[in-house]
């Protein structure tokens, strides 16, 4: 035996962000991977930053099907989002996605008190078949929210984009950004 292995715990609490007792000082590493622009930004930073040990992590990350790029698909398929406009929310202040503000995002981490605080941004390639694609956008919460007759033209009418015009093989390129920062 070369040593003795410390024993090390992980504890995992399935419950709401701001329900949830997060004791101070008690994390090593924080995460939130395509969720956390669903807390209030100074609350739950500030919330995150006490929970975590002096040079513990926090992670944050999330992966942009559409703002970020103007593959041929997304172009392609604009006009449905644009038909959309008063059924659901567009961004129409032309501000950059949630995700992709990056500025905001590293300013929001450090007010909240955390240093070396940094972006790191990748894109990839991802091809689908039709049925995924529906798949995909079919998850999506602006088309989830949708009246069912409504959500179901949507999607066919997808499908005909990505048959007709993309031999049933679009394309997308999803950039993904990742937030770090140490406490």
């Amino acid at each position: 035996m070369v040593g003795a292995v410390p024993k090390t715990e992980l504890v995992i609490t399935a419950a709401p962000f701001e329900a949830t007792d997060l004791a101070a000082a008690s994390y090593d590493l924080g995460v939130a991977a395509t969720s956390f622009h669903w807390v209030r930004q100074r609350t739950g930073l500030a919330r995150v930053h006490r929970a975590l040990r002096p040079g513990g992590w926090w992670a944050m990350w999330w992966m942009n099907f559409g703002t970020a790029t103007s593959d041929p698909f997304q172009i392609a398929i604009q006009p449905l989002f644009s038909r959309l406009r008063g059924e659901a929310v567009v961004n129409a202040r032309r501000r950059p996605a949630f995700d992709l503000d990056h500025a905001a995002r590293l300013g929001q981490l450090d007010r909240a008190g955390f240093k070396r605080t940094d972006v790191l941004i990748w894109r990839q390639h991802h091809r689908f078949t039709t049925a995924r694609m529906i798949d995909l956008y079919r998850s999506f919460s602006v088309i989830k929210a949708l009246p069912t007759a409504r959500r179901d033209e949507f999607l066919r009418d997808l499908a005909v984009i990505a048959d007709d015009q993309f031999g049933g093989a679009p394309e997308r390129v999803f950039t993904t950004s990742l937030y770090v920062a140490q406490r």
